[in-house]
């Protein structure tokens, strides 16, 4: 699914993060990533308040035990779908999530 909120979100001011935040949590979204399976076994991801909702292509290659780790406050997984409950940041997560997916 693509993102494009440039026009929903315009006025709204962007959260600055210090450089120690910024390595903190492209730290976290990379052990997410690998946590679900890499890169490769994630379709589609989108923001929901404070979660982040994947669409996995293989839900085998997702370990829970790893996402319910310090990672995440929590973590469902329904079929192909993984909702991950990151709390209030979900959106500045997902822009980290699309840099590293590319």
């Amino acid at each position: 699914m693509p993102r494009n909120n440039s026009q929903k979100y315009k006025d709204v001011p962007e959260k600055k993060r210090s450089k120690g935040e910024e390595m903190l949590k492209k730290e976290q979204v990379q052990q997410l990533i690998e946590a679900l399976g890499g890169s490769d076994n994630i379709e589609a991801v989108e923001p929901c308040i404070t979660r982040l909702r994947f669409e996995i292509i293989d839900p085998a290659k997702v370990d829970v035990a790893k996402l319910r780790q310090p990672l995440c406050y929590g973590a469902t997984v329904l079929g192909k779908a993984v909702q991950v409950i990151v709390g209030p940041e979900a959106e500045i997560l997902l822009d980290d999530f699309v840099e590293q997916l590319g």
